[in-house]
Formats: structure tokens, sequence, C-alpha cells
């Protein structure tokens, strides 16, 4: 479990395993199953109690994201053809490609924004913005835009809610939390999209 895995951690080593692993979830499409968000809330708890220093946190995080987001682009523009081609990406379910392809349609860059709040699509995203040729500075920018506002939002609901939420029960309240957000985020896009991006 998330919260066993952080608490067999200094917090000194926090830091750099999270730091880590949100770069890898950012960057990789094959990790798109790392725990992102419940990381991210699972943290704000941490801090919340004292154990980690947000004003170290929040940069680390936020480094890791934009720089996995960067590099999970580079890799769709120079190999994604070639790995499509040679069927190393088969082993990702097709609606996932799918569910990404279409929010990326809809959305257009600010695809790459939105997508921060949406489970397994922030992972895949980026790799296809690189496979679809997306221009690198316009990708850039939206992915630091989207990293400088994720990290923080989900860290901050994390430390408000650290007094009430058992951390052992943890998974079971970001899973309820996950499930309300994937319901919510995709009525602000297109609220967004209609009325302020038009």
């Amino acid at each position: 479990m998330l919260s066993q895995f952080l608490n067999s951690l200094t917090p000194e080593t926090i830091y750099i395993a999270v730091g880590a692993i949100l770069f890898l979830e950012s960057s990789i499409i094959f990790l798109f199953f790392l725990p992102g968000d419940s990381l991210l809330f699972s943290l704000g708890i941490y801090v919340s109690q004292d154990v980690l220093d947000a004003r170290i946190l929040i940069p680390v995080l936020i480094t890791g994201a934009i720089f996995g987001n960067i590099i999970g682009y580079m890799l769709g523009a120079y190999f994604g053809d070639k790995w499509i081609r040679r069927g190393y990406t088969k082993h990702i379910k097709p609606e996932y490609f799918k569910k990404t392809e279409k929010f990326f349609a809809s959305y257009g860059s600010s695809a790459v924004f939105f997508s921060r709040f949406v489970p397994i699509v922030r992972t895949i995203l980026p790799f296809l913005a690189g496979v679809s040729h997306m221009k690198k500075n316009k990708f850039t920018i939206f992915s630091i835009i989207g990293g400088v506002v994720w990290v923080p939002t989900v860290v901050a609901v994390g430390y408000f809610f650290g007094n009430t939420v058992d951390i052992v029960n943890l998974e079971r309240f970001v899973l309820l939390l996950m499930a309300a957000v994937v319901v919510i985020v995709p009525f602000g896009v297109k609220f967004v999209k209609k009325y302020i991006l038009k």
C-alpha cells in the first residue's frame, strides 16, 4: 500500500522517491499505473503532520512532473511511430489510447493542462502529443502551467484533510475522491473551453 511505502522511508528519501515517481508517471507511457493523485494527496497529509516540508516538497514534485511531461513528449516525437509500428505499445489497453486521443481531439492544446487531472490520460497524452508533432513550445507552456497548478492543488487537498483522514485507510478515501474528480473535471473542461478559451 502507498501509505506503507511512504512510512518505510526517511523524510529525506521521500523527497527523492516521490519526485522520481512523478517524473516516471509523467514521462514513460508504460507506467500509467503509478499513483499520481493518491501520492500527492498522501504527501499533503504528511505535510499537515509536519513530517515533510512543503517548501522543499512542492518544487521537487513540480519539477518532476514538468520534466517528465517533456521527456514523454520527446519519446513520442522521436520514437512514437516506431514503437507503435513494432507493437511495443500493444500491452496498453486500446481504450486507454482511444480515451486519450478523444480527450486530445476535443480540447486541443489545452488538453495538456487539463490532462494533469485525469489519471492514465496524463501519462499517455504527452507521448501522443509528441507523435502528432504538436508544437514543442506550446506543449511546454501548457505542461508547465499544468504542473504548477496540479501539484499544489492536490497536495493542498491532502493537507486540509490531514487532520480528519486516517492514513491507514487513505487509499479507500482517495478512490472515492478521484471518482468524484473524474466526474467533475470533464464538465469543468467543457465550461472553460466554451466560455473562456473560445
